[in-house]
């Protein structure tokens, strides 16, 4: 009795990990075939959103995927620091801080080496991952800091 409620136990939590388990960076041909069938912005479209709203310098963009297309983007602000801000690459919003989506997204990013985006010469493509574009709590929500 105690292994099948084990085995229960087990298949439970299984079953009811996040979509996002599987989120993947996607490759520059990947990218640019999701912007070709309209299911994600172009790189330049998602940098105009975020430029319109945040003093800095883009740093880096990268693209990632699960159950949608989301775009990493690293801000430089004007004190220097950095910070990540992370996009429903189909619809342009702004994730929150505290969605599954920007958890998952860090997370890849960390572990993936960095072969969608652009790199404006920083050298490193995850560059810590450290603050918002204002100094924040890290997960990129766009919410706090050089907001224009």
């Amino acid at each position: 009795m105690r292994v099948f409620a084990l085995s229960a136990f087990v298949m439970s939590l299984v079953l009811t990990q996040p979509a996002f388990a599987d989120m993947r960076e996607l490759s520059r041909s990947e990218l640019r075939e999701s912007v070709r069938q309209g299911k994600s912005l172009s790189f330049s479209s998602a940098l105009s959103v975020v430029t319109r709203q945040f003093d800095g310098e883009v740093v880096d963009v990268r693209a990632f995927e699960s159950d949608a297309v989301y775009y990493r983007i690293l801000i430089k602000s004007s004190g220097g620091v950095l910070g990540a801000i992370i996009m429903d690459a189909g619809t342009g919003r702004l994730m929150p801080s505290e969605s599954t989506a920007v958890r998952e997204v860090t997370a890849a990013a960390k572990s993936s080496k960095g072969s969608s985006g652009s790199n404006k010469g920083r050298g490193n493509n995850n560059a810590g991952g450290k603050g918002n574009a204002g100094g924040g709590n890290g997960n990129g929500n766009g919410k706090s800091g050089s907001k224009k």
